[in-house]
C-alpha cells in the first residue's frame, strides 16, 4: 500500500484521490476548497442532473471519503524533495509520502518552491510528460498547473487496476479522459463539452505484488 499525498481538492485532485483510494492506497488530500469549480454550473453530463459547482464539490468529496481517502481542510505550507524522499509540511503536521500529486491550479506556490514552475508565454506552467510526471522523482502535477489553457471538470472514463495490483512496485500509468473545455460567460464559468474535447492523462502508480 502506497502513501500518497494530494495537494488540491478541486476536481482533478479529487478524481485522482478516488481512483487511488479504490486501488487500496493510503490517500490524503489537502485543500481549502479554493477551486474555481465553485463558480461553475454543470449541465452537460449524460445521466447527471444539472448541478452547481459547489454541490458537485460536496458530492465529489463525499464519494472520495467513502472510497477510503482522507480529506483535510488544511493548507500545505512546505514541500521538500531530496532524491526519492518527499517531506510535506502543514501548520500541524510533517509527513513523508511515497508519492506527491500537485493539483494547485494556475497559482502554484509549491511547484514554484520546488523549482519546477517555468514561464510559458503569458502563463506559468509545470513541464510534465504524458503521464503527469515532473522532473522530480515521485512528484506529479495535474490540471491547470500543467495545462494552463485547459480546465478539467470531471473524469468521464477511467481504468482501474484489478485486485492483484497494488501500489509501490513497478509503475504503470492509468489513463483518464476528460471531455470538457472551459468557456467564460457573463454569469461566471460555464463548463461545456465541445468537439475539441481534451484528453488528459494522469499517472497513477501501481506495483504488481510479487507472487511466491
Amino acid at each position: 500500500m502506497a502513501q500518497i499525498t494530494i495537494v488540491g481538492d478541486g476536481p482533478g485532485g479529487l478524481s485522482a484521490a478516488l481512483f487511488l483510494a479504490r486501488s487500496n492506497n493510503q490517500v490524503t488530500v489537502y485543500g481549502t476548497d479554493a477551486t474555481v469549480m465553485n463558480f461553475a454550473f454543470l449541465n452537460n453530463y449524460l445521466g447527471v442532473d444539472a448541478i452547481s459547482g459547489t454541490d458537485f464539490q460536496i458530492a465529489a468529496k463525499n464519494q472520495v471519503i467513502n472510497a477510503g481517502a482522507t480529506l483535510l481542510d488544511q493548507e500545505v505550507t512546505s514541500v521538500k524533495a531530496e532524491g526519492s524522499a518527499i517531506t510535506v509540511e502543514t501548520a500541524s503536521d510533517v509527513h513523508s509520502p511515497d508519492f506527491l500529486i500537485l493539483g494547485e491550479g494556475k497559482q502554484m506556490p509549491i511547484a514554484q518552491s520546488l523549482g519546477i514552475q517555468v514561464a510559458a508565454g503569458e502563463d506559468d506552467v509545470v513541464p510534465v510528460d504524458q503521464n503527469g510526471r515532473t522532473s522530480i522523482e515521485n512528484i506529479y502535477v495535474i490540471g491547470r498547473s500543467a495545462r494552463p489553457t485547459r480546465s478539467q471538470a470531471i473524469i468521464s472514463a477511467g481504468e482501474v487496476p484489478p485486485p492483484h495490483w497494488i501500489s509501490c512496485q513497478k509503475l504503470k500509468a492509468a489513463t483518464f479522459r476528460i471531455g470538457t473545455r472551459h468557456q467564460r460567460t457573463s454569469g461566471g464559468a460555464n463548463l461545456t463539452r465541445g468537439r475539441d474535447a481534451v484528453a488528459f492523462q494522469v499517472s497513477l502508480r501501481y506495483i504488481r505484488r510479487t507472487q511466491t
